[in-house]
């Protein structure tokens, strides 16, 4: 493949870098609650985030994702260990 086919971009809901798309994850609401598109085919809207958990912090502070997902989703929404979707290799609370 050709180095110089431009990569799609993409800008993250949290610190609102635009970047490439390759750089993300892609979360979308399906029936009610959020989860990662790894392969990024799901249907629906969908929102971008460094695989940080500082990103994650600021979008729900922002409210990116009532934007993004044009729907209201309170924190409480957010499934137990939601940052482990995004950040797989962050350490757990407990430091397990």
């Amino acid at each position: 493949m050709p180095a110089d086919i431009p990569k799609p971009l993409r800008t993250c809901a949290g610190c609102r870098e635009v970047t490439a798309q390759t750089d993300l994850v892609r979360l979308v609401v399906m029936d009610g609650k959020l989860i990662l598109d790894s392969d990024r085919r799901l249907p629906g809207r969908g929102a971008y985030l460094h695989p940080r958990s500082e990103c994650g912090q600021i979008a729900i502070q922002r409210r990116a994702f009532n934007r993004s997902f044009r729907r209201n989703l309170a924190e409480a929404e957010l499934p137990a260990g939601w940052n482990s979707l995004i950040n797989p290799s962050s350490p757990t609370p407990n430091g397990a």
